[in-house]
């Protein structure tokens, strides 16, 4: 798919033939779809496990998950011998635990406090953000803001 400018964004959505920035009868809503690449690989340990410990999951179970994801290692064997490496990110996705375990540390954008106009939406790691505005400036500014929260 080609990348689009936000301009061009607004333009496609914008239901009104007025000129740039002024008062439309009707609100402007564009949705937005964040892919995270490579999400479930680069899915951090300390963070599912901070994520866990806020949560209200059963000690028996957060153990559990403290056991399997601390002190990790990964080795391969090589020409030259055995190379063993710290593993502390990725959880696998087609696993029964790395759906819950990537959802744990997902919702902390969905606790976030977003603005009245912005909605957001995920399924695993696609983010759909919706940003209502009543003019095109507005809908510029409040998108950029919105998508700045998003990668924060």
């Amino acid at each position: 798919m080609d990348h689009v400018t936000l301009l061009e964004l607004v333009a496609m959505f914008s239901p009104s033939e007025k000129g740039w920035g002024e008062t439309t009868h009707s609100s402007n809503a564009p949705a937005v779809s964040l892919h995270l690449l490579r999400a479930f690989d680069n899915l951090q340990h300390r963070a599912i496990l901070k994520s866990l410990d806020a949560s209200t999951c059963p000690i028996n179970i957060n153990r559990l998950f403290h056991s399997l994801l601390q002190n990790r290692k990964v080795t391969l064997l090589t020409p030259q011998g055995r190379a063993t490496k710290d593993q502390k990110q990725g959880c696998p996705q087609g696993s029964c635990s790395g759906t819950a375990l990537w959802n744990l540390v997902a919702n902390e954008i969905h606790n976030q406090v977003w603005p009245d106009n912005a909605h957001i939406q995920a399924f695993a790691d696609d983010f759909v953000l919706v940003i209502e505005a009543d003019t095109n400036k507005s809908l510029v500014e409040d998108t950029q803001s919105t998508i700045a929260q998003f990668s924060s």
